[in-house]
């Protein structure tokens, strides 16, 4: 019986990245956290770190 196709794991494409988090989602968590977050422009570094290791 031979296989068709992709025969090695290395022939497979590498998965795809999950998507990056809108700011509006990252704001949302931030007031979950208890953290404070404008509710426009930039978020803080220390906040997206945070977020971050909240979501690994």
């Amino acid at each position: 019986m031979t296989r068709t196709g992709l025969s090695r794991l290395a022939d497979l494409p590498e998965p795809a990245a999950p998507p990056a988090p809108t700011a509006a989602e990252i704001r949302a968590w931030a007031h979950t956290a208890g953290l404070e977050v404008s509710r426009g422009g930039r978020i803080p570094v220390e906040v997206r770190q945070a977020y971050h290791r909240a979501h690994t």
